[in-house]
């Protein structure tokens, strides 16, 4: 069987797992192209190629290509780049951990990635170019579109429907059957307990701390 190699795109933080990912798996992985780092910078155990012009040198059938780019809230960069390369017909690839917790009835598209500690429970439904980061858990019937990022910790609890390009932030949780609506961002260390309208912000609550305070002198 050919073994078709793989470019990342993409040089940042989120590359660099990537590419720990692939080392884990066995994957021949040519380099990264980047457009904002030199040729021959070290990322992780690979080095810059160039920027994504070094791309032509090869047919869509000779390279697959990994999504390493990150997510910001609200910024698109990240499938504005996957867009323009597959309309130049190249593939990105899905990168799956071995150390995640995937059910068997779960239904991953291409071009998904699914990092390691990450859970994906029954029957959830995971939508092409897909982040579900570190430690993040997908419990039973979610249903995620494309371009959906989901960060580190994330808990989504049962049957939550995650439009396309919504970012979760760390450590958020979503209680079931909530809608996040297309576009929207939800603040890390959320807690949402409604359905939240499309291309909205949904802002984590503060705590505040309710123990003495100095000019408390009982006692």
């Amino acid at each position: 069987m050919t073994v078709i190699p793989v470019i990342v795109v993409g040089g940042g933080g989120h590359a660099s797992v990537l590419l720990d990912e692939l080392s884990i798996s066995g994957h021949k992985v040519l380099g990264v192209v980047d457009p904002n780092l030199s040729v021959g910078t070290k990322v992780l155990y690979s080095k810059v190629l160039g920027n994504d012009e070094y791309l032509v040198q090869y047919s869509s059938t000779q390279i697959q290509l990994v999504n390493g780019i990150g997510a910001l809230p609200g910024k698109k960069a990240r499938q504005a780049v996957a867009e323009e390369l597959e309309r130049k017909g190249y593939r990105f690839r899905s990168v799956v951990s071995s150390r995640a917790t995937i059910s068997d009835s779960s239904r991953i598209a291409k071009g998904a990635q699914i990092l390691a500690g990450a859970v994906i429970q029954t029957n959830v439904e995971v939508g092409e170019d897909v982040v579900v980061n570190t430690g993040a858990n997908i419990d039973h019937d979610c249903v995620l579109a494309d371009n959906v990022w989901i960060s580190p910790g994330a808990i989504l609890c049962g049957n939550v429907t995650v439009e396309s390009g919504v970012y979760v932030g760390a450590g958020a949780v979503v209680v079931q059957s909530v809608t996040l609506g297309t576009g929207a961002v939800i603040a890390a260390g959320s807690v949402v307990t409604k359905s939240v309208e499309a291309n909205s912000r949904h802002h984590a609550l503060r705590s505040r701390f309710e123990g003495r305070n100095k000019e408390n002198t009982d006692g």
